[in-house]
């Protein structure tokens, strides 16, 4: 079962921008682009495989075909694709917005769950700005009367960011930002609770529906900081290896290949690789599959070996096992890894 590569799926959105085209040479489809959705099998945008014995067929089609292969016998057993991948292009003013968790999303939602994610950040202008949770002492009648009078972003801790960094967002953190490209990976669901809109007017003369009442639901009121994350990085002859978060719905990792980086399935999972910076090919036994910056590759369960060649930069995602990660871990030698790596309970 090869690698193959993906279509993305493109959403227009006021607040986005042209950095699809300017840093991958993407014809945008949209002047402003705001999302591509790299890997998704959701009813609001489906992948279609691009090469190999599925070409042409949607994703969701080639799953029905062979699940256990591509998914895994562990992750083929779910009920939904777990998970969602995504650039954002965040030129404009990101809605001030939140996601339900699980419990939530199930009971008030039509099928969608929650939603927890994470942001690395590809590009960061100078003035680029990211809201990250609420400050200490705001609770629900205060957020409320703040959304009301306009003044939320007063209540909303602001996060200085640059590139490299990584921002682990769960389900309950009310969030925004601006100046930013941000490479997302995510629960699969597009379940959005928009708080604020910054009095944005459409060019229809309409504004945003707002989602209030839930939102109020489902913030998290603790105060509690998200801060950066740098990652745990292990160096080998040929590439570093950096694990940036990992939580039960996925794990995100940084592969900096500068020669060759191999890796194995293990028949266990799909591996999602986006190739974010630089140049690559993927080999799979005398199969080569150039990719150019910006593709994303669906590495499925059954593939097995595989090999990263060039001098490029890749952000790798998948859905781990119970104990994977502490044994990766534990491999490199880390054995208290703190918080250099997000979402770890």
């Amino acid at each position: 079962m090869r690698p193959f590569l993906l279509q993305p799926v493109y959403k227009e959105k006021p607040w986005g921008g042209d950095a699809l085209s300017r840093l991958y040479g993407r014809s945008q489809p949209y002047p402003l682009t705001g999302e591509s959705w790299e890997l998704t099998c959701h009813p609001h945008g489906t992948s279609v495989v691009e090469d190999g014995p599925y070409a042409g067929l949607p994703l969701t089609e080639a799953l029905e075909k062979d699940r256990t292969a591509l998914l895994g016998q562990r992750d083929a057993s779910l009920d939904r694709f777990p998970l969602l991948i995504k650039f954002l292009d965040v030129r404009g003013l990101l809605s001030v917005q939140v996601h339900p968790d699980d419990s939530y999303a199930f009971a008030h939602e039509q099928g969608d769950p929650g939603k927890t994610e994470a942001w690395y950040v590809l590009e960061a202008d100078p003035d680029a700005c990211v809201y990250m949770g609420l400050k200490p002492g705001v609770d629900r009648p205060s957020l409320a009367r703040a959304i009301r009078e306009g003044t939320l972003p007063d209540r909303m801790r602001r996060v200085p960011v640059e590139k490299g960094d990584l921002l682990f967002i769960a389900a309950g953190t009310v969030h925004a930002a601006s100046g930013v490209f941000i490479c997302e990976v995510q629960q699969n669901s597009d379940t959005t609770y928009r708080v604020y809109d910054w009095q944005r007017v459409e060019p229809d003369g309409t504004t945003r529906p707002l989602h209030i009442e839930k939102a109020l639901d489902v913030t998290d009121y603790s105060g509690r900081p998200v801060v950066p994350v740098r990652g745990l990085s292990h160096r080998e002859k040929g590439y570093v290896r950096t694990l940036y978060a990992s939580c039960p719905y996925f794990t995100m990792e940084e592969i900096r290949v500068a020669d060759t980086y191999a890796d194995d399935t293990r028949g266990s999972c799909f591996h999602s690789l986006s190739l974010v910076e630089g140049e690559g090919d993927i080999t799979w036994g005398d199969i080569r599959i150039p990719v150019s910056p910006g593709r994303t590759v669906f590495i499925p369960a059954a593939a097995g070996v595989y090999t990263l060649s060039g001098k490029g930069v890749w952000m790798k995602a998948y859905r781990p096992a119970a104990g994977e990660i502490s044994g990766l871990l534990a491999s490199w030698g880390v054995t208290e890894p703190g918080e250099q790596v997000a979402g770890l309970t």
